[in-house]
């Protein structure tokens, strides 16, 4: 009897070493996606501003293969910032479609 529970407590310790492990394996790819969001989300606003300054109120932005696997991230948080977005796919390669308003123009749409 004694020999069957220290068969099956090695057993569950290595499956909670096993749980641990994958749950740090997710954990790490979780942390990979938020940087990577975070960094397309980061040279898509810059982009944004320099045609904001320019005048223009819409753009369009190409992903690279990395970018392509948190594409809906990137829109989902465009969106929680005011950005009207539209996701477009060519040749194999996805591209948001930008769209903005200057507060400017929008407060004279408003007045009239």
């Amino acid at each position: 009897m004694d020999f069957k529970q220290d068969k099956k407590g090695e057993y569950e310790y290595k499956t909670a070493k096993q749980m641990k492990e994958l749950a740090d394996q997710e954990n790490v790819k979780l942390l990979d996606i938020e940087k990577e969001t975070e960094k397309a989300l980061r040279k898509i606003l810059d982009m944004i501003e320099m045609m904001a300054q320019k005048g223009d109120y819409s753009t369009s932005y190409m992903c690279n293969k990395a970018e392509s696997s948190v594409v809906g991230n990137v829109i989902q948080e465009l969106q929680n910032l005011g950005f009207r977005t539209q996701l477009l796919e060519l040749s194999g390669t996805k591209v948001i479609s930008i769209k903005w308003d200057l507060k400017d123009n929008v407060e004279e749409k408003n007045n009239n």
